[in-house]
């Protein structure tokens, strides 16, 4: 490709696209040279920025067959010269490497009994009131040593009486007669040995006095008054004391046998209830009491309290007093 324009070379103007060459001598001569002596010229312009924002240009002149030097003392103007100029973007690249941390938090859940328990018998495994005494993981802290007479307080620590909140104490115990009798008891005294006997069969220990009132003896005057608990044959709760039981509630209704067992009640007065003549408070009611608890006739008639209910009415029952030809229970309870 020929670059149309003329250049300059010591004084000689030649025409690049023709053959044509003058001489600048002031004359207006022609010389002729051969078009072969000087081939295609190139002509590469490369600007560069510069602090004073004014464009450099450099020109480089490449010739097939020879190469020229430009006049140190001349400038070449280059005319009618079509130059391109390609500016290469120049492509910024960042890398950014995001760092992912990730936190591995694994939550524990304890399903075992509270280890900072002050339990003696297994601190690490159970908490109190209860305890591994039998050494079976498969059924866990299966013993509660404050109630279990075999491991009172801790395990293997057996209790002859009541193991009441951990701790060994003498307790006394109370029936209701699996038998019925009627009002004919051979009074006061001949109702303790009735008790006795069942508690006898039933191997229970202590003597036993029934809760009966007449004339001036009660259970007030008669009784005991222990400081000690009163539990039931199947070892429930009846009473803390003395002055628990004879306060007009009690802790469960007295409806288990010498032998353990609940009789057959009814909560009304057609059914089986009990002999009493008793007050809430251990005192006699009346002389409605059978002649003394010494017969059977119809003629006579007895007062009774209704084992199916804990309130007053397990002693003073609500019922019309019922003939001493009846049978009715009789209440029990160790001295």
């Amino acid at each position: 490709m020929y670059v149309r324009g003329r250049l300059r070379l010591g004084g000689v103007i030649c025409a690049l696209l023709t053959s044509a060459c003058f001489v600048d001598d002031g004359r207006d001569e022609v010389a002729t040279a051969d078009a072969t002596t000087i081939g295609p010229v190139s002509t590469n312009m490369v600007l560069s920025d510069s602090s004073d924002a004014n464009p450099t240009a450099t020109t480089d002149t490449e010739s097939s067959g020879s190469s020229s030097t430009d006049d140190p003392g001349t400038t070449a103007q280059p005319t009618d010269t079509d130059v391109t100029t390609t500016a290469e973007p120049t492509t910024q690249t960042t890398q950014t490497t995001q760092t992912t941390q990730t936190t591995d938090t694994t939550e524990t859940t304890s399903t075992g009994p509270d280890p900072t328990t002050d339990d003696p018998t297994g601190p690490d495994t159970c908490q109190l009131p209860f305890a591994d005494c039998n050494d079976n993981p498969m059924d866990g802290c299966e013993t509660n040593i404050h109630t279990d007479t075999e491991h009172c307080g801790g395990c293997d620590s057996p209790c002859e009486g009541l193991c009441f909140e951990g701790s060994c104490i003498t307790k006394k115990a109370a029936f209701i007669t699996s038998e019925t009798f009627p009002g004919a008891l051979g009074g006061l005294a001949g109702a303790d040995a009735i008790c006795n006997e069942l508690a006898g069969a039933a191997m229970l220990e202590g003597s036993y006095f029934a809760w009966l009132s007449s004339g001036d003896a009660s259970p007030a005057s008669r009784f005991t008054k222990h400081a000690t608990p009163i539990v039931l044959t199947n070892g429930e709760i009846l009473a803390f004391d003395w002055d628990d039981l004879t306060d007009g509630d009690l802790l469960s209704a007295i409806t288990v046998d010498e032998n353990a067992v609940a009789i057959n009640a009814e909560p009304n007065c057609s059914g089986p209830n009990v002999w009493t003549n008793t007050t809430p408070n251990g005192g006699a009611i009346t002389n409605v009491d059978c002649q003394g608890w010494t017969t059977s006739s119809s003629l006579f008639s007895g007062l009774r309290g209704q084992p199916t209910f804990s309130d007053e009415r397990w002693t003073e029952g609500q019922c019309m007093p019922a003939g001493c030809n009846t049978m009715q229970h009789l209440y029990c309870f160790q001295q």
